[in-house]
């Protein structure tokens, strides 16, 4: 009930992702709340739902809540929430594009792994349209870099970033100059790659961490793509 009183949509989903994962019964959380809070739901210094002003333009399912309707805003939360999101990158993600209108992608679809059928290729999103396969891969900063323990704590500081979007909104670093790619895992990515067009997928896009901070940005990456809105 605080989490959804208390943060925005954006900041909230990755933990309720987290329960979720976690195995926690999020429809037992909504009833126990509603019934427990029916006499609060109303709380009129409630955050922003929407934080970041560009996303408040665009036609989304979030539009339409109550922000001072602790208990609404709690039943979408609860709703949204899906335990298969692996990281709080990939729900950030998917809150960004929620909030930008764009339909709910698919969550770690598989393909087969033709070296080693135990281990399937998971995609992070996927959406068919039209009877096409599009793939969206987060690419974490520390995906393809040798120094990984550094780059997790510049992403950590970049998170912070996303609070006060100016101009172009991006997050910039001049010490990530100092990382390495490691070359081995560039090279697997792209085999990775070629095999899932080999399985189907007709357009594969990648974003990072950079495009979640950049709204307008992840907007145009996914339109280029030919990832549909929702119709609301």
């Amino acid at each position: 009930f605080v989490c959804a009183w208390k943060l925005s949509f954006r900041r909230a989903l990755p933990i309720f992702d987290s329960a979720a994962r976690n195995g926690v019964d999020l429809k037992k959380v909504y009833r126990v709340c509603s019934e427990f809070y029916a006499d609060f739901r109303e709380q009129f210094d409630a955050a922003d739902f929407q934080d970041v002003p560009y996303m408040k333009q665009k036609n989304s399912c979030l539009k339409y809540v109550n922000e001072c309707d602790v208990l609404s805003r709690l039943c979408l939360l609860c709703k949204l929430a899906d335990g298969k999101s692996e990281n709080g990158g990939e729900s950030l993600a998917r809150a960004a594009m929620i909030e930008l209108g764009f339909v709910r992608p698919q969550l770690q679809r598989e393909f087969p792994n033709l070296n080693n059928s135990k281990w399937p290729y998971r995609v992070d999103f996927a959406w068919e349209v039209d009877g096409k396969l599009i793939v969206g891969e987060f690419d974490g900063a520390d995906k393809y870099l040798v120094n990984s323990g550094r780059s997790l704590e510049l992403n950590s500081s970049n998170l912070g970033n996303y609070d006060s979007l100016g101009g172009d909104g991006s997050a910039n670093d001049d010490e990530s100059i100092l990382l390495h790619y490691d070359r081995s895992s560039v090279l697997r990515e792209r085999d990775r790659e070629r095999h899932l067009l080999n399985c189907g997928v007709n357009k594969i896009v990648r974003f990072d961490f950079s495009h979640v901070v950049d709204p307008p940005t992840l907007e145009k990456c996914l339109l280029d793509a030919g990832v549909p809105k929702a119709v609301i």
